[in-house]
């Protein structure tokens, strides 16, 4: 049996492993990124069933990286943030994210 594909997007190593391991756990297969231009790679060559990205990046933020990458995928994109300004939730929702 194929497991589902869940792309993990985040520049903290910490936040990866811990996040890898728990969906590892729950029966998911997990590629980890932490930089975006290797998102747009990964979209590119993998069907994903879900992709969590962060928005606070080096280089690319998050935000750009879900604006780059919505039309490349159909997997729902999940916002994954400290940051909890309303206009923040705005801006990711309307740039392609499903939820945030």
């Amino acid at each position: 049996m194929v497991k589902p594909k869940i792309l993990v997007v985040d520049d903290d190593r910490d936040i990866l492993i811990l996040l890898k391991k728990r969906l590892e756990l729950e029966g998911y297969e997990v590629i980890t990124v932490s930089e975006g231009q290797e998102v747009i790679r990964q979209v590119k060559l993998h069907p994903f069933s879900l992709i969590v990205l962060d928005i606070v990046m080096p280089s690319m933020n998050g935000l750009d990286i879900c604006k780059a990458i919505r039309d490349l995928v159909t997997a729902p994109i999940l916002l994954l943030s400290a940051k909890d300004r309303e206009i923040d939730k705005v801006l990711g929702l309307e740039l392609g994210a499903d939820d945030y």
